[in-house]
């Protein structure tokens, strides 16, 4: 207070007004849910919590009053409650009052920032997972060396968050078959990181018994180390995470150079991680490099098969890189599949 020439009564006034904001904040919910259409009023039971944002777009936090399930958020592990239920007219209201875009979403649940003084597990970890996952590993510290396309190209990249997925990660011994397992987990980790989920990332058993629940999959699949490919991918994320996916398709690897105006478009205007099948192998795609007047392209690769730990002087950028269509892909036919994220807050 001192350094600013205020004295005790300032701040007092200033918490009391805060206080204010809060509870005009909580009424409104309220009423929001009364009015929700809830038959149930299963509303009635939730408990009004402040949360504390930080959206990359603003240069301060800000502190929402939420109406949260009970027990918030121990209850987040039963996928069956939905936090953001019955807030998204206040949560349009305040994208708006903070010049927030409305397209995708800053003040989910999902987007509560974490303080370091109360982090513990990264909320894309999987419950009891012993693993602290890279994250951004295509950002981190020295960077990557340059593509063969640099400096005539244009990079185009995944926007947002996401976590490093790869074999042997808690103590799941998945060489050889689990590739498309772990590119699914780090797009999951995607929609979490950037708060269009609260569910947690899914093990290879929970990928399974989905897809054996559908009736894509006999029962035997479950347990067994079956590949995946994209299109069981896709499959997953529409079901568990009400996701559709464009699936890109080309007859050889050696094609894709091909298709890098349509990847470009994808990470300018979606921005979501792709995944890759073909040739019993799968990749994570982070973006492209492509000089539009000579064709030549470049490709990020995330690549699932590392069997090491989390090291970024190991990874990158041999498992994480800058790659040429015929030092990665084989000439055989491709599936790749691109998540589309929901347009809304």
């Amino acid at each position: 207070v001192s350094r600013t020439g205020g004295c005790f009564s300032d701040v007092a006034h200033a918490l009391r007004a805060s206080l204010e904001k809060q509870i005009e904040s909580l009424i409104s919910g309220l009423d929001e849910m009364e009015n929700s259409g809830d038959s149930s009023q299963t509303w009635r039971a939730r408990e009004p919590r402040c949360l504390h944002f930080f959206p990359t777009q603003m240069s301060h936090p800000v502190t929402l009053v939420y109406l949260l399930p009970p027990l918030w958020p121990l209850s987040l592990s039963n996928e069956v409650v939905d936090p953001d239920f019955g807030l998204e007219k206040a949560r349009r209201k305040y994208h708006v009052l903070c010049g927030l875009p409305a397209d995708r979403p800053a003040l989910r649940v999902a987007n509560v920032a974490v303080m370091r003084s109360t982090a513990r597990a990264r909320p894309s970890d999987p419950p009891g997972s012993s693993v602290r996952r890279l994250r951004d590993v295509h950002s981190l510290s020295p960077g990557l060396p340059n593509s063969h396309v640099f400096p005539s190209g244009t990079a185009h990249l995944v926007r947002g968050k996401y976590d490093y997925y790869h074999y042997a990660q808690d103590g799941v011994d998945d060489a050889g078959w689990g590739c498309a397992y772990r590119s699914l987990q780090t797009i999951c980790s995607w929609f979490r990181l950037n708060g269009y989920t609260h569910i947690p990332i899914p093990s290879h058993r929970d990928i399974q018994s989905t897809l054996v629940a559908m009736g894509d999959k006999p029962p035997a699949f479950l347990d067994s180390n079956s590949w995946i490919g994209a299109i069981e991918l896709s499959y997953f994320l529409d079901e568990k995470y009400g996701v559709g996916s464009k699936i890109m398709t080309v007859a050889s690897g050696l094609d894709l150079p091909q298709k890098a105006r349509e990847l470009a478009k994808h990470f300018d205007e979606i921005g979501t991680p792709v995944m890759m099948g073909g040739g019993q192998l799968a990749y994570t795609l982070l973006g492209v490099e492509w000089c539009e007047k000579t064709g030549e392209c470049a490709f990020l690769i995330l690549d699932p098969h590392y069997t090491g730990g989390e090291d970024v002087s190991a990874i990158v950028p041999r498992w994480c890189g800058w790659k040429k269509a015929q030092d990665v892909f084989v000439s055989q036919f491709y599936n790749l599949l691109m998540p589309q994220p929901p347009r809304g807050v």
